[in-house]
């Protein structure tokens, strides 16, 4: 079954670098068309804006579907190791917790900002907040694996 799924992706990625090498060709070739000062080149660019999100959309899912199904097949086979497993996705869902229990969702100072996002209570601010502070969290622990598993070298 494992064979099943590395073809499947080698097959999905094979054909999302075509697709995206023809779209970006015929980008290029709009491109040095366009003389300077005449008409910008919307249409291969919105086709490849377009083609970027639906790549993206289809990478998330194929990460997530395949993720999952491994996840099954290991808890079927082996249950302990599929519990196991769960422990990152506890982990990453205290991290987003504890980031988005810290952020702050108070109105920005910005000089010359007269747009109607920036304003006490906006989600958008706590969102915006949370992940940086999951971000800054995620890299001190990157930063800590690495300082512990170079010190448990040299203690070896």
């Amino acid at each position: 079954m494992t064979d099943l799924v590395g073809k499947i992706t080698k097959v999905l990625l094979l054909l999302m670098m075509a697709v995206t090498v023809i779209i970006a060709i015929l980008f290029y070739i709009d491109i040095a068309g366009v003389k300077e000062g005449g008409a910008t080149p919307t249409g291969w660019v919105e086709a490849f804006l377009k083609l970027s999100y639906i790549f993206g959309i289809v990478a998330a899912i194929a990460a997530v579907g395949f993720g999952l199904f491994k996840f099954v097949m290991k808890f079927v086979d082996k249950p302990m190791d599929g519990v196991k497993m769960l422990i990152p996705f506890i982990v990453l869902g205290i991290i987003a917790m504890v980031a988005y229990g810290y952020a702050a969702d108070t109105a920005l100072t910005i000089e010359g900002y007269t747009g109607t996002d920036n304003f006490d209570g906006s989600k958008a601010l706590k969102w915006s907040g949370a992940g940086l502070i999951a971000m800054y969290l995620l890299a001190g622990l990157a930063t800590l694996s690495i300082v512990f598993a170079e010190a448990s070298k040299i203690v070896k």
